[in-house]
């Protein structure tokens, strides 16, 4: 697995992507926020500790060819899961 991480100045792409452009059926897992609205939660977040910058870091996680026919959507939901709350 290769875990690639990018800090994020404005997550109202990424908040596109994950809302419009995920096929039907790939998991996303919500934790302290929903999909949708949550770039207000992150700029709001930002103003209550009256701080500027990344308003988030992006984890992207990549298996080899051979490793993705062998996990589950699950299984790799899992990974991404215990990885976020290191």
């Amino acid at each position: 697995m290769i875990v690639k991480i990018l800090f994020v100045k404005n997550v109202a792409p990424i908040e596109k992507y994950l809302t419009e452009k995920q096929g039907p059926g790939n998991p996303v897992t919500e934790c302290d926020t929903t999909l949708e609205g949550m770039t207000e939660d992150f700029r709001r977040s930002q103003r209550i500790c009256r701080q500027k910058g990344n308003e988030a870091i992006h984890l992207i996680q990549s298996w080899s060819p051979k490793e993705s026919k062998e996990l589950t959507p699950e299984a790799i939901t899992r990974m991404g899961e215990t990885l976020a709350a290191r």
